[in-house]
């Protein structure tokens, strides 16, 4: 069926007071392709790596907290996450790599894990990291975080200080995948760190290349090179490889107005800006003294339904909603050309479980779901979006949603919320007729759909009995292609029944004035080893 498109004066009308005055629409249609910095072809000199220097970073956000097992929030992973490290850990494409752990042994049919750990790790407190510390954080972690449904661990057995095995309570093919994830990571932290500092964690000790020294909440956190740091030989490889701390300091000064970081950035005030505006990505691309990344990253932008009141519950509604989406607008609208749109949570740059069959998504097609809604029954029920203007890219998506499904003859309003009450409220409840939000990465099929489709996890009210057992058979097999087959199903299971719409690839744009070496990555965190003065 062939996909009809809308104009662009009409994203444009739907978006212009959103989008911040003085920006040109010609600026906003510049996106990267092969996930290549915008910079690549400035013509500035590459200098050797040095030694020395601080850097000061602008953050869009603030530090609320200082361990890493509890850390939801990406302001507080970013830093810890160059001070703490996990067993293993992802590449850009989510294939599981070594990290502390050097190797490791499959075990009963996926059930068991046996990992090798690197020998002569230290620790920022001078002692050497064993298997007594891994055997410590991993209780820990399943004591205190949030993902401790990933985290099914039976027994841990110390073989010999550098010989860790961990036995599951069953065949479990995501385990790596879970010790790798960034969110609420599962580093390893000296044994009884928590008990020593008081019950709570102020010092996040780990084996990083950085390690801590303050955090001034609402200002800076502040990060120094650990020179007994062990580095890895080789190419550098997501969270892992070769990791070098040319920096003696890295400052994270949190700036949470946009256009305060771009200034900043600009008079040289600081070196590196996050989360740069989409409406200012061209310009500051067209700035010689500036370079510019933009990554497409594995977040991605999530239209899910509510099945806990109607008139959503509805099979045929949901079905014609699907097809009175144009994900192509809606991701033009909202994020201003420099981002692509992603039909499925597992999108290209997942190159570890991305197949054609991830391309396949429900046409744009506004008579049949007309014709639909007229099978549905539906007479006129007002259906609800839920959003917030904490991020733009919310915003900008429901104003153009809320036009896709009034053309098809929908009465459709926009509800706008604070982040707090969004989250508290709607998306934690499954309190809504339909709701718009992004997932940030996960190295693992596995850690999306199960946490958000499965009956007995999710909050919306989905219940697909096929899809549970699919999950469960997803989640249990060690062999990737069998895995991979499987969440091909489970993708064409969401096309046909619409608990969800995937929309857009989230873009990492980022921006940086006199150092090198750095690199977006679409796991979207910012990495300062590796990186040097000009």
């Amino acid at each position: 069926m062939k996909t009809k498109k809308r104009s662009l004066p009409l994203i444009i009308m739907l978006v212009f007071l959103l989008v911040v005055a003085g920006c040109s629409q010609n600026s906003n249609n510049t996106t990267k392709e092969n996930n290549q910095n915008q910079s690549d072809e400035k013509t500035s000199e590459s200098s050797e790596p040095k030694m020395g220097g601080k850097l000061i970073a602008g953050m869009g956000a603030d530090v609320t907290q200082l361990d890493a097992h509890i850390a939801g929030v990406a302001s507080d992973r970013i830093p810890l996450l160059h001070m703490q490290e996990t067993l293993v850990t992802v590449d850009d494409g989510s294939n599981i790599k070594p990290l502390l752990a050097s190797e490791w042994e499959v075990l009963n049919d996926g059930a068991s894990y046996k990992f090798k750990l690197r020998e002569g790790v230290k620790f920022h407190n001078g002692k050497e990291m064993t298997a007594e510390d891994v055997k410590y954080s991993m209780e820990r972690f399943v004591k205190v975080s949030p993902r401790i449904g990933e985290f099914p661990i039976k027994t841990i057995t110390i073989e010999n200080p550098y010989t860790i095995q961990i036995d599951l309570e069953g065949p479990n093919g995501a385990f790596l995948a879970a010790l790798a994830n960034p969110f609420v990571p599962a580093v390893i932290m000296p044994a009884n760190i928590e008990e020593d500092q008081g019950g709570k964690i102020n010092n996040p000790i780990g084996t990083g290349p950085y390690q801590f020294v303050e955090w001034v909440p609402g200002q800076s956190f502040t990060m120094k090179r650990f020179d007994d740091y062990q580095v890895i030989e080789g190419e550098t490889v997501g969270f892992g490889g070769k990791k070098v701390a040319y920096f003696d300091e890295v400052v994270l000064r949190t700036m949470a107005d946009p256009a305060v970081r771009v200034s900043a950035l600009e008079s040289g005030e600081i070196q590196f800006a996050s989360d740069i505006p989409p409406n200012e990505f061209q310009r500051l691309s067209n700035n010689q003294e500036l370079k510019t990344y933009n990554v497409q990253s594995l977040a991605w932008g999530i239209i899910l339904m509510g099945f806990k009141k109607p008139p959503m519950d509805n099979d045929k509604l949901r079905k014609a909603v699907s097809y009175a989406v144009d994900i192509e607008e809606i991701t033009n609208a909202a994020l201003l050309g420099t981002a692509e749109p992603s039909p499925s949570s597992v999108s290209k740059q997942m190159t570890a479980w991305f197949t054609k069959a991830h391309e396949e998504h429900t046409p744009y097609d506004k008579e049949k779901a007309k014709e639909l809604i007229k099978e549905s029954g539906y007479n006129g029920e007002k259906i609800v979006i839920t959003a917030s203007k904490a991020y733009q890219h919310h915003e900008r998506s429901a104003v153009v949603l809320q036009q896709q499904l009034k053309d098809v003859g929908l009465n459709v309003e926009i509800e706008f919320l604070d982040w707090p009450t969004w989250q508290s409220t709607r998306w934690n409840t499954g309190d809504y007729n339909i709701i718009l939000s992004h997932i940030t990465p996960r190295p693992d099929p596995s850690a999306i759909y199960y946490s958000y489709l499965h009956s007995k996890f999710n909050a919306n009210g989905y219940n697909n009995a096929e899809l549970d057992a699919l999950l469960q058979k997803g989640l249990q097999s060690v062999d990737q292609e069998e895995r991979k087959k499987i969440y091909e199903e489970i993708h064409k299971l969401i096309v046909d029944d619409v608990p969800w719409i995937s929309t857009y690839a989230l873009p990492t744009i980022e921006a940086t004035q006199g150092i090198e070496g750095y690199n977006g990555w679409p796991y979207g965190y910012p990495r300062f080893w590796n990186v040097w003065f000009q």
